[in-house]
């Protein structure tokens, strides 16, 4: 292009007019239209405009997005701090007039084209107007210490082309996450504990180095002392261990102390104690096999209701602390809360901790929780719980929680297990924008029903098979530019989604990544080089119901084999309505086999046609048609 260097009284000169001027003034088949004037003021600009710091604009057919940064309103005034651009192609001469401004001299940037030149300008005073590249996103900028204040901003266009529509790819939606207040977090005060309580027996351990107390020889007749107090020393020697069935089916025991020394508990050491009260202070106890039935219920009615109250001293929950026994497998301890010292530093969650307690609706976890292990909230009654500092959330850890609604994700978080949130079904959004999380495991969401809206990871490459499968109220999927991998049916069955977006680094689309997803409407692809894909792929079956718009942004290098040929069975293949290509694309063989009176759209010039590289069985593809020069 020539460049032309001309004085600034020429300039000014050319800004002045350019609204009665055409886009293409020398061409007589370019239709134009009547100059439009836009005017924004404290009527039309909103502060909702200005929270989001954007507005938009549609004109003839083409809809523009005009953005800014450091815009505020005060009065019937807007002050600019910052930078104005519109982030689309604007087809045709636009002029922007800032009016009513201060006095003060104040610097902006701005150029257009017009023909084969090529003006720029950097130093403006009081009213001047602004005028848009032709050829892309435009903006002026303000230095740090500089600011124009003025009452109107006046956008004009001018020779634009009626139709053209093509402007810029939808989009893409918001994601707007709902507002909760969790419950403000309750701790306790664990309470002093007196003497140890009299008639337990003790044995040596095989070493010599600690005491076991494998037997209680207390009755109902010994007074108020239904507590058993276990000691932390006897005859100097730490008490380390809790005997097996010493203490089993003694239903007068309501309530246990057990100690910061304890390391480990026998199976059914309180089996069927008529327990109400649980104060667990041991450090580090071991972890209970499966089944242990160590607080086992008193009868299979489960008359208990039993209080947890977690200590100062703990650092780990024991795996299957809650379990029941084998013989009466769905019988769960009947625990009505389960509550923390507000000077715990509890680290980690043993799997199956709280498993199947489903009277427990909240938990205060203390912040120094990292770990929550394997299906340790399976099945409980939680309706909420905020995770703060965790970086760890085993598989199936909140599988099958049908209450929980809200759960809030630390940026901490790194792993996050297979069934995770599995069948949550009032589960309503999810968070891991702030996370650092990888992979999106195996079944993940998968039957969330009650899930609309989800953001992932900026640093998520893959989301695993099957991880939000069946999430029937789910409205849109926008994935994070650096997902790689979208494993076997990710979002199958996901009915309610309307909006989908392929994000540029996508590689891998699993078989029926999106099968059944009926209510698409738009299909945004940006991935730059998507692996071919089998016969019979099943990706996009069942899709979009006779009302498909698809775009094929410019960054994609190629659409792979089968793309949309997903299955043999005519009447399940995605039913393309429109398909817009934003530049020619390499089309891989049957991409499009089977699609038929689908409105082809090439933003392009009709010499770019000849740049479209397409593979057999692709007719659809025939006649492409561009817009003339």
């Amino acid at each position: 292009m020539k460049k032309l260097v001309l004085p600034v009284c020429l300039l000014f000169a050319l800004t002045g007019c350019v609204r009665n001027s055409p886009s293409k003034p020398d061409d007589p088949d370019v239709p134009v239209v009547d100059d439009t004037q836009i005017v924004f003021n404290k009527d039309t600009l909103s502060a909702d405009d200005l929270a989001r710091g954007s507005f938009l604009y549609s004109f003839e057919g083409l809809e523009y997005t005009f953005k800014f940064s450091g815009l505020s309103l005060s009065n019937d005034t807007f002050t600019l701090t910052g930078d104005f651009y519109n982030e689309t192609k604007i087809y045709g001469m636009t002029e922007l007039k800032l009016v009513d401004t201060n006095s003060a001299s104040y610097h902006i940037s701005y150029g257009y084209e017009f023909n084969d030149y090529d003006f720029t300008s950097k130093t403006l005073q009081g009213d001047h107007s602004y005028v848009f590249n032709n050829d892309g996103p435009s903006f002026f900028s303000l230095e740090p210490t500089e600011s124009i204040t003025f009452k109107s901003l006046y956008i004009y266009f001018s020779g634009v082309e009626k139709v053209n529509p093509f402007s810029k790819l939808p989009e893409t939606p918001k994601v707007e996450m709902e507002s909760h207040q969790y419950h403000q977090k309750e701790y306790v005060d664990f309470p002093s504990f007196g003497e140890p309580t009299p008639g337990l027996s003790y044995h040596l351990s095989d070493d010599g180095t600690y005491y076991i107390v494998d037997n209680y020889f207390g009755t109902m007749e010994m007074g108020d002392n239904h507590y058993v107090i276990f000691p932390s020393e006897y005859n100097n020697l730490p008490v380390k261990e809790i005997g097996s069935k010493g203490f089993a089916e003694k239903w007068y025991i309501f309530g246990l102390y057990i100690p910061s020394t304890i390391e480990k508990i026998a199976n059914e050491a309180f089996y069927m104690c008529g327990l109400e009260k649980i104060y667990f202070d041991a450090i580090n106890c071991e972890d209970f096999i499966p089944r242990n039935a160590i607080f086992g219920p008193v009868d299979t009615n489960n008359h208990q209701n039993i209080d947890l109250v977690i200590g100062p001293n703990v650092k780990h929950i024991p795996a299957y602390l809650l379990m029941p026994n084998m013989m009466t497998p769905n019988v769960h301890p009947n625990v009505k809360s389960i509550s923390f010292d507000k000077n715990c530093k509890l680290e980690s969650i043993g799997e199956y901790a709280f498993y199947g307690l489903n009277r427990i609706t909240r938990v205060d976890l203390p912040d120094t929780v990292t770990d929550i292990g394997d299906y340790a909230f399976y099945e409980t009654g939680l309706e909420e719980i905020q995770l703060e500092k965790v970086e760890s959330i085993g598989d199936g850890a909140f599988r099958f929680c049908s209450k929980l609604e809200y759960i809030s994700l630390p940026n901490t978080l790194e792993s996050l297990g297979d069934y995770a949130f599995n069948a949550d079904n009032k589960l309503v959004q999810i968070d891991l924008s702030q996370t650092k999380v990888t992979e999106v495991g195996f079944a993940t969401f998968k039957d969330c029903s009650s899930l609309k809206h989800f953001k992932l990871s900026n640093e998520t490459v893959k989301v695993g098979e099957s991880a939000f499968e069946g999430c029937s109220s789910l409205e849109e999927v926008v994935l994070p530019e650096d997902v790689e991998v979208l494993d076997v049916r990710t979002f199958k069955d996901c009915v309610a989604v309307n909006y989908v977006e392929l994000n540029e680094s996508l590689k891998t689309l699993g078989n029926s990544a999106f099968e059944g997803c009926l209510g698409v409407n738009d299909l945004v692809i940006k991935s730059t080089n998507i692996h071919n894909l089998e016969l019979n792929n099943k990706v996009f079956m069942n899709f979009g119901s006779n009302k498909l718009n698809v775009y094929v942004a410019k960054t994609v290098n190629y659409l792979p084999n089968n793309l949309f040929y997903s299955t043999s069975v005519v009447d399940r293949l995605a039913k393309i309505k429109t398909l817009s290509f934003f530049s020619p694309v390499n089309i891989g063989d049957n991409a499009f086999f089977g699609q038929e009176n689908v409105e082809v759209k090439f933003c392009g010039f009709k010499t770019d046609v000849v740049n479209f590289n397409i593979g057999i069985n692709n007719d659809v593809l025939n006649d492409i048609q561009g817009r003339d020069e």
